[in-house]
């Protein structure tokens, strides 16, 4: 590649790296969150802490949650696959896939017609005044939807037994008549060695999980130097936080503390080894100094914990191997990557990928990949370079055809 073309794809990993789409794969914590323009988002999404947030009125609308479950090596599924609606910890909802793999939750449903096996929560029991997972009806009748929170803290899975699955998370989502989460992956092998949140956290006191939830409020209200103060105290009652340490060195890297950083999140790692997102972190880093093999070696043990649920480890990854020249390593890496991110949340893997097909001389499939992204991304600052670099190898591929 000459020089012109690396500057341009180092530029972009760049932005990649400070995206908030890429690390934000659970979505945001709760309905209505954002993050704030400009800050270094957390790479995870912390457990709901704190009251359980109100319940609104129901009525809000029925709701259906669609998708489709695949083996991620393109085999046949089991037989008898059930797709679980699992919040909180706790599974809410259980369905079967079609023979296609496919699979529809409906919420909102008069409780007598359910059709789906429902697992209610103690808090969400017969008893209870409001369920959110049962439609409700009005004095005169009418069907009055579902509580909205019946996504609050939600996740979709597979559920095989001897099969490992990627999950879909639906507490970002903003409740619609329909919610597609694309593409639920199993792969066969025992339950994912990584996890999503913390375990180590659940164990936090009393005293640190206050400290904690006032972090989180001062992030909110855009005051970080109150949140730093408040994450320090809450590993200072207890350092095994893995959490807390996770967000503090979010806070140190905004303030462009890179050592401060990386020892904020070398003790979340240390008091949490399975926990993933100090480790994509970690990598963001390296990337930025053009480690590449410290970023090799630190998204491979993130697939290694988790190969389903992070596709940005794969980007890492990929980027990683492409700097120091393996560049069928890298092509496997991109690949991945758009098998996995099916929300399309890292489009500069296309720009990736096109530079890798580029390079080996794979004109036809490197314009698919730079479309792809132009598609994805067509304001991007980088759009009209590759606009050009497209024209050029449409010119290489037609002289080609011509001479042949």
């Amino acid at each position: 590649m000459n020089s012109p073309q690396r500057t341009l794809l180092l530029s972009v990993v760049l932005a990649v790296v400070s995206s908030t789409a890429l690390l934000a794969q659970k979505g945001p914590s709760g309905p209505g969150s954002s993050p704030t323009p400009g800050k270094v988002p957390s790479t995870t999404t912390p457990p709901p802490s704190g009251p359980t947030p109100p319940l609104t009125a129901p009525g809000d609308l029925v709701l259906f949650i669609t998708g489709k479950v695949s083996m991620d090596d393109g085999t046949a599924l089991p037989d008898n696959v059930l797709v679980d609606r699992v919040c909180n910890g706790q599974i809410r909802q259980q369905v079967h896939t079609d023979s296609k793999g496919n699979f529809t939750f409906q919420l909102g449903s008069r409780y007598t017609d359910v059709s789906t096996d429902v697992s209610v929560s103690p808090q969400f029991g017969p008893t209870s005044s409001i369920d959110p997972n049962r439609e409700y009806t009005g004095n005169n009748g009418t069907q009055m939807g579902v509580s909205r929170q019946a996504l609050w803290s939600c996740e979709i899975k597979g559920d095989a037994s001897g099969f490992r699955s990627a999950v879909a998370n639906i507490s970002s989502y903003s409740p619609e008549q329909t919610i597609d989460v694309g593409t639920i992956f199993l792969q066969r092998g025992d339950k994912p060695e990584g996890t999503t949140i913390s375990v180590s956290s659940f164990k936090a006191p009393k005293d640190a999980k206050k400290a904690y939830d006032k972090a989180m409020q001062a992030l909110k209200k855009d005051k970080p130097d109150e949140a730093q103060k408040e994450f320090e105290k809450a590993v200072q009652v207890y350092p095994q936080y893995a959490l807390a340490w996770h967000q503090l060195g979010n806070l140190y890297d905004q303030q462009h503390k890179v050592d401060e950083a990386k020892k904020a999140y070398q003790q979340a790692i240390t008091t949490d080894p399975k926990y993933v997102p100090p480790y994509l972190s970690m990598a963001m880093i390296a990337m930025r100094e053009s480690n590449w093999k410290d970023v090799l070696s630190i998204s491979q043990r993130a697939i290694d914990l988790d190969p389903l649920n992070y596709p940005v480890a794969y980007y890492f990854n990929s980027v990683g191997n492409y700097r120091l020249n393996n560049l069928q390593a890298a092509e496997k890496g991109a690949r991945n990557v758009e098998k996995y991110d099916q929300q399309h949340r890292i489009p500069q893997v296309h720009l990736l990928l096109g530079t890798i097909l580029s390079d080996t001389k794979e004109y036809a499939e490197a314009i698919t990949e730079y479309t792809a992204f132009l598609k994805l991304s067509p304001d991007s600052k980088e759009a009209d370079a590759i606009r050009a670099k497209v024209a050029s190898l449409q010119k290489l591929t037609a002289n080609a055809g011509t001479s042949d």
